[in-house]
């Protein structure tokens, strides 16, 4: 079996998978490059790397060969792996010959689902994704609303799978060497690093800012702050929302407060947190008349 992975460009996060892939299949797994690693990524410390699986189907464009060996191996293998981005031909023409593709994709809708009810973007989704629903294509979903994102458009429908990451796997040899790990300043506390991109959607602090807000009663900007983290991003909003609650269940438990003061207490930070999602709402309606 031939199995064929197209994506951007081959990274650490992918390779993992790759090497397993090819160690089964050998030389009847390749992966595909369509675009060389971008200057944004080198400075962030990324690898530019060639093991002997990949292909560059870039380098075969630029010498004139518009259905060299690397393109036409991407339509000829028996399961084409597809994460590429702005390349959809390539999927168009294994499809249009009733070829299997398995898409792999984040979500769709980053900014929040209020785009899904917008009429270029539908007709967008549809060319790309809705109207093979019929044909052998299955998608391999990369989040956990990834799934939800694609229902909504009514594609590949009962053929959206789990996906992730590969990393290797490290094993400890008891729980104190994973957990008994303390700052060398202070052995007594745990500190938590969060190491990533601060994207617009991957702002976490947002989080940390609003628990505080809860846990030490501050309510003075808690709805506008709320209802600015759900407009700026639907996902990272839910995740507050959810974490936020949880952390008030959890303070009502540890403090014990009177009955009468407990029922006060809930409506005003549920009631606060109605106000912030109403304002996040309200802020979302120009995306939804997009």
């Amino acid at each position: 079996m031939r199995v064929t992975f197209v994506s951007n460009y081959i990274s650490h996060h992918q390779i993992p998978f790759c090497e397993a892939m090819y160690e089964r299949l050998g030389e009847d797994y390749a992966f595909i490059e369509l675009m060389p690693m971008e200057e944004e990524r080198r400075k962030m410390g990324w690898e530019e790397v060639k093991p002997p699986y990949v292909r560059r189907l870039y380098e075969e464009e630029a010498q004139g060969l518009q259905d060299g060996p690397v393109r036409q191996l991407i339509r000829d293998c028996d399961i084409l792996l597809f994460g590429g981005m702005d390349r959809e031909e390539l999927v168009y023409e294994r499809l249009l010959i009733n070829r299997p593709v398995i898409r792999i994709s984040e979500s769709i809708y980053k900014d929040g689902r209020g785009r899904a009810v917008s009429p270029r973007g539908l007709i967008h989704k549809y060319q790309e994704f809705t109207r093979w629903r019929k044909a052998p294509a299955y998608l391999l979903c990369a989040g956990a609303y990834v799934a939800g994102d694609f229902e909504l458009i009514g594609a590949f429908p009962n053929r959206k799978y789990t996906w992730g990451y590969f990393p290797p796997l490290v094993q400890y040899e008891s729980e104190e060497e994973l957990f008994g790990r303390k700052h060398p300043e202070d052995p007594g506390e745990v500190r938590i690093l969060w190491t990533g991109r601060f994207v617009d959607f991957k702002h976490i602090e947002m989080m940390a800012e609003l628990i505080r807000m809860v846990r030490d009663r501050d309510f003075r900007l808690y709805p506008l702050a709320l209802g600015l983290c759900i407009a700026f991003n639907y996902y990272m909003g839910f995740i507050i929302c959810v974490m936020t609650g949880l952390v008030w269940v959890g303070l009502m438990i540890v403090v014990k407060s009177p009955l009468r003061s407990l029922l006060t207490e809930a409506l005003t930070f549920l009631g606060l947190s109605v106000v912030g999602a109403g304002i996040g709402g309200v802020l979302l309606i120009p995306t939804f008349m997009a």
